[in-house]
């Protein structure tokens, strides 16, 4: 069984049908969590073998629209949700505003069984699910940091 094969069989047993791309290194699925569904991807890394989540676009903060000061408070929030993640983190990218998570798995031995990509995606809709609120709280309900950490802590 290829690696992408392994993948694919593993977040369907997550629940998560998963379509692979063209190139055969990167599965797409769709994760659903209380607050909204999000697109996940799965990379397979041809170089160096490591396996990325990557939930893209799992925020978009538009710079011509939001307040600096708002952006930065969302940033700083970020910064200190990081600190609390045993497993990934988000990225916030400031050209164009989107807030991505991701985290990456290594392939060890050339296998990632089934129980690994089952924390990997566990890991990854509980923090897209509890961060949502506590960025929410700080774009639309003007909280400052500490706060929207309330928020954050109030779901973990």
């Amino acid at each position: 069984m290829t690696r992408l094969e392994t993948l694919t069989t593993a977040l369907a047993a997550c629940g998560l049908p998963a379509t692979p791309d063209a190139a055969g290194h990167r599965l797409s699925a769709v994760l659903a969590t209380a607050v909204a569904d999000f697109r996940l991807l799965v990379w397979l890394d041809p170089e160096d073998g490591d396996v990325l989540f990557l939930v893209p676009g799992w925020l978009r903060v538009d710079p011509t629209v939001c307040a600096p000061e708002v952006r930065a408070r969302l940033a700083e929030l970020l910064l200190t949700l990081n600190w609390d993640l045993a497993l990934g983190g988000f990225e916030l990218d400031p050209t164009d505003g989107e807030v991505r998570f991701r985290l990456a798995c290594p392939w060890v031995d050339g296998h990632l069984g089934p129980a690994s990509v089952r924390r990997c995606v566990a890991a990854t809709r509980w923090a897209c699910e509890h961060a949502w609120r506590a960025c929410q709280s700080v774009l639309w309900g003007g909280a400052e940091v500490s706060a929207a950490r309330a928020v954050w802590a109030q779901g973990a």
